[in-house]
């Protein structure tokens, strides 16, 4: 049995949602020819709309990195503040039933700005976005159904490949007994980051003793049953040095530590955090700096005619040795520097704006980490009381018995000798190009040649249309180190860049619907 469908969407999270939100606010017109769009939307998760960061996966006391001025996409944040304005009196009786420790902790403390209405400097719970984007889409869907403008089926299925027949594709799922074939007219994949780097194999027994318990994926079973895992072996390991091995220092990681509470970190005796920065993101500051600083190499690059990727680059790096020397906080130079890149990477001709976002774009963004203070506030309280120990390295391997890594100096190899009770990867997505296989969907698109990478090997090339091939549309992080029109694009994970990006692939679907 076949099920015949306009559009298909592959993946229902926050790129998803936002494309259709686009979509139906401007598709009012009269249907054509009397027949009307017929949407599905396919997830592995039984959760719509929300995506990991947004939804229960994530936790109710994961809160935005950023402050809410900043996450919020700006053509939105009135309807979002009027939503939060209107709703969060419920949000907050549902909260207060089963709220937890940190939650109370996260209201008691921001109490007083909420009564005040005061939302944009907060770091909300990120579910909260989570329920006015589902309330959102819900009803713009219902509308459009209402109208007669639409029909839509949600499918709760892991795809395992995208085939093309002529002028048709057909989505096929990972259950060999479903009987119907969702084919369509047009794919949009939008199933989120890239897989995760995976480290199970590098966690072993090889001295006979109890190995740690090893926790791949924070949020392959939701945050939280990882939390339960975390705590209960923490508290069955008789063990009086629990030592607990943290592999990368990202957002997830941050997240992680956060969500522990002191209630699990009193349990554990050391927490280490190994990645190749050895530091976690800096801490965004609410102040202003007496120090005005100008980034003289990349503003003296305003000048050049032929501006090179390689020479923004570099003259960014000449600018932070400035802002160490002159012991600036990096993150008081974080808008004009980001601003003026801005500025020059418009200046680059099409090769280098290439070259520009496959490389280096990404190579910035690692010196410009940030994170509130609600996260950054509980590393440095672990770092001050010495119960955190962060380590610069490339991880090998584990076991009971310590940690091999690899020296980012001078590439020795380092065996710390450390008894370990739990290791857990937050080392975040990784090369698309050596990770695929983690995923069969990505692992055939390739094969296939339906979706090609692009350079920077952590997204698919596509055209001006957001198509990796006629019909087969692309967005969300996988469009990572492409230049679609105004958009320079070395990440795609940001709710704003995100909601922005959506806004023009509507467009693009509404020309051919």
């Amino acid at each position: 049995m076949n099920r015949i469908y306009d559009i298909i969407f592959v993946g229902a999270g926050i790129s998803c949602t936002y494309t259709l939100v686009h979509l139906l606010n401007h598709f009012n017109i009269s249907v054509k020819n009397g027949n009307k769009l017929k949407i599905l939307i396919v997830d592995k998760d039984k959760e719509f709309w929300t995506g990991i960061p947004y939804g229960n996966r994530s936790g109710k006391d994961s809160l935005i990195i950023t402050p809410l001025k900043d996450f919020i996409p700006k053509a939105d944040s009135a309807f979002f503040f009027s939503w939060l304005k209107q709703t969060f009196t419920n949000i907050l009786k549902n909260d207060e039933r089963d709220a937890s420790m940190l939650m109370n902790i996260w209201l008691q403390k921001n109490r007083n700005a909420i009564e005040r209405n005061s939302w944009e400097d907060l770091y909300i719970p990120r579910y909260w976005f989570g329920l006015f984007i589902k309330e959102r889409i819900t009803g713009l869907l219902e509308e459009a159904v209402k109208k007669d403008l639409i029909e839509y089926d949600l499918l709760n299925a892991t795809i395992d490949d995208i085939q093309k027949n002529g002028s048709f594709y057909e989505v096929i799922t990972d259950d060999p007994m479903y009987e119907i074939i969702n084919k369509c007219k047009k794919v949009v994949l939008s199933i989120g980051s890239p897989p995760e780097k995976l480290f199970n194999n590098r966690v072993n027994n090889t001295d006979k003793r109890q190995p740690p318990i090893f926790i791949e994926n924070i949020y392959d079973k939701g945050l939280p049953a990882a939390l339960k895992l975390i705590r209960g072996v923490l508290a069955d390991s008789d063990t009086k040095r629990k030592n607990v091995l943290i592999i990368g220092s990202n957002a997830s990681s941050l997240e992680l530590i956060y969500n522990l509470g002191d209630e699990i970190l009193k349990e554990v005796y050391n927490l280490y955090v190994i990645s190749s920065s050895g530091r976690f993101p800096g801490r965004i500051k609410e102040g202003i700096s007496q120090h005005v600083f100008i980034p003289e190499h990349l503003t003296s690059l305003k000048k050049l005619e032929d501006l090179t990727a390689e020479q923004l680059f570099a003259s960014f790096l000449n600018d932070l040795k400035i802002i160490e020397n002159c012991k600036v906080d990096i993150e008081y130079t974080y808008l004009p520097v980001n601003a003026l890149i801005a500025e020059l990477v418009n200046k680059l001709n099409s090769t280098e704006q290439d070259k520009f976002v496959t490389t280096y774009g990404r190579e910035i963004g690692k010196y410009y980490r940030r994170a509130g203070g609600e996260y950054s506030n509980k590393v440095t309280k672990l770092q001050k009381c010495r119960k955190m120990k962060c380590i610069q390295g490339e991880f090998i391997s584990a076991n009971a018995s310590g940690v091999q890594y690899k020296n980012i100096t001078d590439a020795t190899i380092i065996n710390l000798i450390l008894p370990l009770t739990i290791v857990i990867n937050c080392s975040g997505p990784g090369n698309l190009e050596t990770e695929s296989s983690t995923s069969a969907l990505i692992d055939n698109l390739i094969k296939s040649e339906l979706c090609k990478l692009n350079s920077s090997k952590r997204g698919f090339s596509v055209n001006s249309q957001f198509e990796a091939d006629k019909n087969f549309y692309v967005m969300g992080p996988l469009l990572a180190g492409n230049v679609i029109g105004v958009h320079k694009i070395w990440h795609a994970e940001s709710c704003n860049r995100i909601f922005n990006l959506t806004f023009d692939l509507a467009n693009q679907l509404l020309k051919t619907a």
